[in-house]
C-alpha cells in the first residue's frame, strides 16, 4: 500500500489527509528568480555582514534595489533638476524617452536578480529615465571643461562629486551599461560623435591609469568596466582549482632571497616570477580601496567564477602579507602605496577581503608553487637562516661582518704563534 494511501485511511488518527496537507504552489512568476540576462547581483548576506558600508550607496541611488530609501531621498531633487537639463539638449519629448524604456522594461527587469513587481510599470521607467538621465548630464559636465563646474550643484562641491562617483561603482547601484548606451544613443541620433563609452571612461579614468580600452558590447555595468580597468592584460594565466598557500610571506621570501620588484603601468593581472625575481602591480591602499575591491570580487563570484582575476589577486597578496612587517617591506620596494597611515591597517584590510569568499579557480598558483620550490631548496634554506639570523638589519649585519674578520684574525694570529714555536 502506497504511503498517501496508508495516511488517507487514517485521517482522524493523523488529524489531515496526506494530499490536502502535501500541497506545493509553484509561483507564477518562478522562471523570472534567476534569469540567463541576470547581470547586476544583490550582495549575498555573508558578504555584507563583513561591511555593509562597502556595498550600500551613501548619496545617491541607481536602479531598484535601493530606490526609495528615505536616506537617499535628498538626491532625488537633483535627479529632476538633471533631467530637466539634459532634455534641454535633446529635441526629444519626455513622453517620446518613457516609450523608449517601456519597450524594453522586461528586459530591463531580467538583468536583475530580483524582478522588483513593487513597482508598476509606470514607475518603473519613471525611475530608469531620472536615474539615467542623472548620469548622461553627471557624466556630460565632468567631461566639458567649459561646463562651467560653478554653477552646477553637484560638481561644485568636491565631497559629493566623490561620494556619488563612489556610489556609481557599487554593484547593487547599477544601471545595465548596454541599456544606458542605447538610450544615449537614442537621445542623439544625428551626432555620430555622441558616444556614450567616451563619456564613461572619462568620469571613471582614475580607475583606469593605463588608458585601457575595453570592447564596450561585453561592458555588463560601470562596476564590470572598472574590473576590465583593473584586470585587462594581453596574456591571461591559467586557472586552477588546487590553491595551495605560500608557505612565507613576502618579508621572509626576500630573506630566503628572493627579490621583489614593481610592475611599471601594469594591472593587477600582471605578475610573473622568474630567475629569483617576484614582479608585482602595485598596490594603492587608500579609504576607497576596500570599497572598491569588494564589489569587484562579489560581481567576479556571480558572473566570472573562472576568470576571477581580482580575486586571485587579493588572494596571493593576502598570502604575502601576514603582518606590517610584510607591508612596510613592500611599501620599501614601491609595491604597496600605504595611504592608510599604518602598516597593520592595510595588513588587516588585505587579510579580511578574501572572507566568505568562495575561491573556486586561482590564477596565481603556479608562481604560488615556484616561489614554494624556490624555498624549500637547500641553499635558499640556508640563506634564509643567514639573513635571518645574522643580516636583520645593518647593525647585525656589521656586527656579524665585523665579528668574522675578529675570528680569522684570531684564526691567524694562532697559526703564526704555533709555527713560531715550531721553527722557533
Amino acid at each position: 500500500m502506497a504511503l498517501a494511501e496508508k495516511y488517507n485511511e487514517e485521517p482522524e488518527r493523523n488529524g489531515f489527509k496526506w494530499s490536502d496537507h502535501f500541497i506545493i504552489k509553484i509561483p507564477d512568476d518562478y522562471g523570472s528568480f534567476w534569469p540567463e540576462e541576470c547581470c547586476i547581483h544583490q550582495i549575498p548576506r555573508n558578504l555584507r555582514d563583513l561591511n555593509d558600508a562597502a556595498y550600500t550607496p551613501q548619496f545617491i541611488s541607481i536602479g531598484p534595489i535601493h530606490h526609495g530609501k528615505p536616506e537617499l531621498a535628498n538626491m532625488e531633487k537633483y535627479k529632476y533638476l538633471y533631467l530637466q537639463k539634459f532634455l534641454a539638449r535633446t529635441e526629444k519629448k519626455l513622453e517620446t524617452f518613457a516609450d523608449f524604456i517601456k519597450d524594453r522594461e522586461e528586459s530591463i527587469r531580467r538583468k536583475y536578480s530580483e524582478p522588483f513587481k513593487n513597482l508598476d510599470s509606470k514607475d518603473y521607467a519613471t525611475m530608469i529615465l531620472l536615474d539615467a538621465f542623472f548620469i548622461f548630464e553627471l557624466f556630460l559636465g565632468t567631461d566639458d571643461e567649459n561646463a562651467g563646474c560653478k554653477n552646477d550643484c553637484v560638481l561644485q562641491k568636491a565631497w559629493l562629486k566623490t561620494g556619488i562617483q563612489h556610489d556609481l561603482m557599487l554593484l547593487e547601484n547599477q544601471l545595465p551599461y548596454s541599456d544606458l548606451a542605447n538610450l544615449y544613443t537614442f537621445a542623439f541620433p544625428d551626432d555620430p560623435k555622441r558616444l556614450f563609452y567616451p563619456l564613461a571612461g572619462t568620469y571613471f579614468s582614475n580607475y583606469n591609469p593605463n588608458r585601457i580600452i575595453l570592447q564596450e558590447k561585453g561592458i555588463l555595468h560601470f562596476t564590470d568596466m572598472i574590473r576590465g580597468f583593473m584586470s585587462q592584460t594581453l596574456e591571461r594565466k591559467k586557472p586552477s582549482s588546487r590553491i595551495k598557500n605560500l608557505k612565507v610571506p613576502a618579508k621572509k621570501l626576500s630573506e630566503a632571497g628572493i627579490k621583489f620588484e614593481r610592475v611599471e603601468n601594469g594591472n593587477l593581472a600582471d605578475v610573473d616570477f622568474c630567475k629569483g625575481i617576484l614582479k608585482l602591480p602595485q598596490f594603492e591602499a587608500h579609504d576607497t580601496t576596500e570599497l572598491v575591491f569588494r564589489n569587484v570580487m562579489a560581481l567576479e563570484q556571480s558572473e566570472y567564477p573562472n576568470e576571477a582575476y581580482i580575486t586571485s589577486y587579493i588572494l596571493l597578496m593576502d598570502f604575502l602579507i601576514n603582518s606590517n612587517k610584510d607591508v612596510a617591506f613592500l611599501v620599501e620596494r614601491g609595491i604597496v602605496t600605504n595611504g592608510l597611515g599604518s602598516c597593520q591597517a592595510v595588513a588587516d584590510m588585505i587579510n579580511k577581503l578574501c572572507r566568505n569568499i568562495t575561491e573556486t579557480n586561482f590564477h596565481f598558483q603556479d608562481i604560488c608553487d615556484d616561489l614554494n620550490k624556490f624555498c624549500e631548496s637547500w641553499w635558499h634554506k640556508v640563506a634564509a637562516i643567514w639573513n635571518g639570523e645574522y643580516f636583520k638589519d645593518v647593525w647585525h649585519g656589521t656586527g656579524t661582518i665585523f665579528g668574522f674578520i675578529l675570528v680569522l684574525l684570531t684564526f691567524i694570529n694562532s697559526i703564526c704563534s704555533i709555527l713560531a714555536v715550531i721553527y722557533g
